[in-house]
């Protein structure tokens, strides 16, 4: 008894007729009880006077028949939260010449482990979410560059549209201004138009991509993405950096670009960005055999 009691792991013994027989003083100081609060007692019924524990009596009551059931151990983790611990309880039953004696129920305190886990998990999305956000300031250079070029481009079909305002304005009732000379002028017009709508658009492939970027490591989703879109995105946040480092991007496919692919195309997109990035670091501490070019290959099997 002195050997059992000082056992780090809190222990419970049933008779043949589930009633608490036997305990180590672990058991009573991990669960806060003196010896005349259990013995002799039935286990669902102490459960279910002690609502404090908030046991799911049916839990324990499945488990214990399928212990008798199988004669093998059975497991499960539980949370009391009015202690504030959590444990794996095994539950095994006793034997003696074929003779069933009882139960065992062991309780392994997991709480140290289970808060250890918690913090490792809590630094991992802290680790991420300060990497996701360098990431992330590392591109806004390269996006405002980006945007300069269009937003050029879009202010420079405007002065173009200007032009040919002005222009089309002074041929109203002049003469010698053919059908033909309107049908140009409105040509030029209807270029400058679709110039305006390429670089829109590529604005907006822009926002949509840095957008993704931005969302919390939380708001994750799971969407359907082709391949085509994931290196269109990739393309867009890289390109500055890439033509910094005097480099370009060259992308080979196994398979067609229009290929779907279900998941969380804003996570894949920071992955091949993260790839890139450190190739990037990597290159810039060589000195000689510098590439002209980065190569991505897609393999799916």
């Amino acid at each position: 008894q002195i050997i059992a009691n000082r056992i780090s792991d809190s222990y419970l013994v049933l008779n043949d007729c589930l009633i608490m027989s036997d305990f180590n003083e672990t058991f009573l100081k991990t669960f806060r009880l003196h010896d005349y609060d259990i013995r002799g007692k039935d286990i669902f019924t102490f459960f279910k006077e002690h609502k404090k524990y908030k046991v799911n009596v049916k839990r324990f009551q499945n488990a214990i028949q399928k212990a008798q059931a199988s004669n093998e151990t059975v497991s499960f983790e539980i949370h009391i939260e009015s202690l504030d611990k959590y444990f794996t309880i095994e539950i095994s039953t006793l034997y003696n010449n074929d003779i069933f004696l009882g139960i065992l129920l062991l309780f392994k305190d997991i709480t140290q482990h289970k808060k250890d886990m918690q913090a490792i998990k809590d630094n991992q999305d802290m680790l991420m979410e300060k990497e996701r956000l360098a990431s992330l300031g590392q591109l806004i250079g390269g996006i405002s560059h980006n945007l300069k070029t269009p937003i050029m481009s879009i202010s420079g079909a405007a002065e173009g549209l200007t032009d040919l305002i002005k222009e089309y304005e002074a041929s109203v009732g002049d003469p010698e201004v053919t059908v033909d000379d309107h049908h140009a002028i409105a040509n030029d017009m209807k270029e400058w138009i679709s110039k305006i709508h390429s670089y829109t658009a590529y604005m907006s492939d822009i926002i949509t991509a840095v957008k993704g970027q931005a969302v919390a490591l939380s708001e994750n989703q799971n969407d359907v993405f082709t391949i085509d879109e994931l290196l269109k995105r990739v393309d867009i946040l890289m390109r500055h950096e890439i033509r910094n480092a005097s480099l370009t991007l060259e992308t080979k496919l196994d398979i067609p670009s229009s290929t779907k692919l279900h998941g969380d195309v804003n996570s894949l997109v920071q992955v091949v960005n993260n790839l890139i990035t450190n190739m990037l670091d990597l290159l810039k501490e060589l000195e000689n055999d510098y590439p002209s070019n980065i190569k991505i290959k897609e393999e799916m099997r």
